[in-house]
């Protein structure tokens, strides 16, 4: 096994260079000087020697002098391995005093054990080789003199540099440092304040000198209790290694008026340990002002939001009160009317029965109009009783077949003679769930009104259409009749609106009132298009995926 002598002061290199040439298969002694390795080798000469040229005690390149006179080592192959000495005259000095290679680091592993095991295979001759390389050791010290004094030179050049690169830095770090806006503090683990920047003066309106060598303890004036006891526990975590991020502290300024500062305290490290610490605190008084207010803003909203949700809740319980009264009402006053009027529709059809012979033209044509506005009456009656029941029926659920309940529907409002003069169509209708008695009765209002306003037409036209659009389906019934004007449409869906006359069109003015109410139960909504003499299309809209919760009312 071949042995390998590496010479280096510093002792990672001395590490990773020893661990490279084991793991090459080579047997490695280690020194930490050119004296130390010089001993070494005349004591037990190896079979390379690698080193550094820069080392206390003896260097380098009088350590490969003194190994070249040696006649015991003056053959052991010599590699220089330096990041110190780089400059051609370095290797070519290097090399006039019998090194083998002169090798810059750093080097990749790879190349570097097969530049060491092209020395060891291939070993110079002994024609460089001489007891007194450069004819003596005067020229020896002149050109290694000479090599330090251009060394000496770099390095003093660097130096320089180096100083005023660092005056400059230092010159910025002071300006930076006494101009920054916000407050700087550094803090010796011993609780002494070392640096404060100048900027306190103007966020606090302190001296920062009435500060700087005294403990942090003098801080404690202008901190509140509570902030203070937790400034502490917050430099005594950063002094174990933890940082504090934007903590808040409220403390009092010279003026006497209380600013909020926002605080980042981080431990300054030395190696593993902690040596101080430095803490950075910006003004965010107004900001936090600001957000104080909107905080305040925020729980005002939220008040009257809760203030309003329980009126809207009072509101609706009483309208909902007032809508059972009212529905209830609706349905007494109704029940309680259907007795008198058939008093007088039985006591008109008793003055004809009886008396007709009696009664001159204008005395029956009375007898006629009352019992026609007895059944006018009555059939408002039935209607109102109709609408009021809505608001309480139970409602079910099943699909319904529009298609068929509209054709349905069309039937029953018209008789089959009647329908000799109305062009009727109905398309494909999208089938949705819903209460059928209750969509059948849509049907049949929308479909009868629809034949009865187009009955003064010399052929009425109605089609009835449907089609699914986004989450709805919407169905339409279109007739050729009288039409309306649109400023009235609010007043359509309405109890006892009507927008033409009874001398004109029959009807109590609560169909389409029974319509919405209808709708609006299973979650959908109607509205109507229209003008006067050209027709009217009535549409209603339904949700295709059933709203169960609106049958459970």
């Amino acid at each position: 096994m071949k042995k390998i002598l590496i010479v280096d002061d510093n002792e990672g290199n001395r590490y990773f260079l020893e661990s490279l040439l084991t793991g090459g298969g080579y047997g490695v002694a280690t020194a930490v000087n050119g004296r130390d390795a010089l001993n070494k080798a005349l004591a037990n000469a190896p079979d390379l020697i690698v080193t550094d040229i820069l080392m206390p005690v003896m260097d380098g390149y009088d350590l490969c002098r003194r190994c070249k006179t040696d006649q015991l080592l003056k053959h052991v192959p010599f590699v220089f391995y330096t990041a110190t000495y780089t400059d051609s005259q370095d290797e070519t000095f290097a090399l006039s005093l019998g090194a083998d290679r002169f090798l810059i680091k750093p080097i990749d592993p790879e190349n570097l054990l097969a530049a060491l095991k092209d020395v060891l295979d291939n070993p110079a001759t002994d024609t460089h080789r001489t007891d007194k390389p450069l004819g003596g050791d005067m020229e020896f010290f002149r050109q290694y003199n000479e090599t330090l004094f251009k060394k000496l030179e770099k390095k003093m050049t660097d130096l320089e540099n180096a100083n005023r690169e660092l005056a400059l830095l230092g010159q910025r770090y002071r300006l930076g440092f006494e101009n920054v806006l916000d407050v700087i503090l550094t803090v010796d683990t011993d609780s002494t304040i070392s640096s404060l920047s100048p900027s306190v003066k103007s966020v606090l309106g302190y001296s920062f000198e009435q500060w700087i060598g005294h403990n942090l303890g003098i801080a404690r004036s202008i901190f509140t209790p509570e902030s203070f006891e937790r400034m502490r526990a917050d430099i005594s975590s950063v002094l174990r290694g933890d940082t504090v991020k934007a903590a808040l502290y409220p403390v009092a300024a010279a003026d006497g008026t209380v600013k909020t500062l926002e605080t980042t305290i981080a431990p300054i490290r030395d190696g593993d340990k902690v040596a101080g610490i430095i803490a950075v605190a910006r003004d965010v008084t107004e900001r936090e002002k600001q957000t104080q207010a909107l905080r305040d803003s925020e729980e005002e909203i939220r008040k009257l939001n809760a203030e309003l949700e329980q009126r809207v809740e009072e509101r609706t319980a009483q309208l909902k009160a007032a809508n059972r009264e009212l529905e209830a009402f609706a349905y007494s006053v109704s029940h309680d009317l259907r007795a008198p009027l058939r008093a007088i529709d039985g006591f008109t059809e008793i003055l004809l029965e009886d008396y007709e012979p009696s009664l001159d033209a204008e005395g029956r044509h009375l007898c006629a109009v009352i019992s026609e506005n007895t059944r006018r009456m009555g059939q408002l009656i039935d209607d109102l009783l109709a609408f009021s029941r809505l608001g309480k029926t139970q409602m079910s659920s099943s699909i319904i077949d529009m298609k068929k309940t509209a054709q349905r529907a069309y039937e029953e409002a018209v008789p089959g003679d009647g329908r000799k003069r109305v062009e009727f169509r109905v398309g494909d209708l999208p089938s949705i769930p819903g209460d059928p008695a209750m969509i059948r009765q849509v049907w049949a209002n929308l479909i009868s009104n629809a034949v009865k306003y187009s009955s003064r037409r010399e052929r009425a036209s109605v089609s009835v259409t449907g089609e699914t659009a986004g989450d709805a389906a919407v169905y339409c019934v279109r007739d050729n009749g009288a039409g309306f004007d649109m400023r009235h449409a609010d007043k359509l869906f309405g109890v006892f609106q009507r927008l033409h006359g009874r001398d004109e069109f029959a009807g109590t003015g609560v169909g389409l009132a029974i319509v919405k109410r209808i709708v609006e139960r299973h979650g959908g909504r109607v509205w109507a298009e229209s003008a006067p003499d050209q027709g009217a299309a009535f549409y209603f809209s339904l949700p295709p995926a059933a709203h169960e919760n609106k049958f459970e009312k």
